[in-house]
């Protein structure tokens, strides 16, 4: 999915490529991956990976989909001085978001099945 919004966002939006010149390369980097996969190379590439790298790549995809949560809901907003700031947290929106991310933590602190990651945790 990552690939697709990068041609989505970047190649078509940003380097004018019309679209089905992009989808064409999706479809040709979709045909390559399983190649790859097919021939066992994929795996002995991820096996050479050291695992703190595995772990930081984790952590960095984490970061920004927080990143992409936290704007999406307002609690972080734009600001041409310092980059970053934190949104109007007396907004509907902002309220909605935070009560929604406080249910996700008690019932994780429950372990109430089915909340957001809490089976991958036990």
């Amino acid at each position: 999915m990552g690939l697709n919004a990068f041609f989505a966002f970047t190649v078509v939006l940003s380097m004018n490529v019309s679209w089905q010149a992009a989808l064409t390369a999706v479809l040709i980097e979709g045909i390559i991956f399983i190649l790859l996969t097919l021939t066992r190379f994929r795996e002995a590439v991820v096996n050479e990976i050291p695992k703190n790298l595995k772990i930081s790549i984790s952590a960095g995809i984490g970061f920004f989909i927080a990143f992409i949560g936290l704007t999406g809901s307002k609690i972080i907003i734009q600001d041409p001085t310092t980059f970053l700031t934190l949104g109007n947290l007396k907004e509907t929106t902002v309220l909605l978001s935070i009560l929604g991310f406080t249910i996700m933590i008690v019932l994780q602190a429950y372990r109430v099945r089915g909340q957001f990651y809490g089976e991958y945790l036990q």
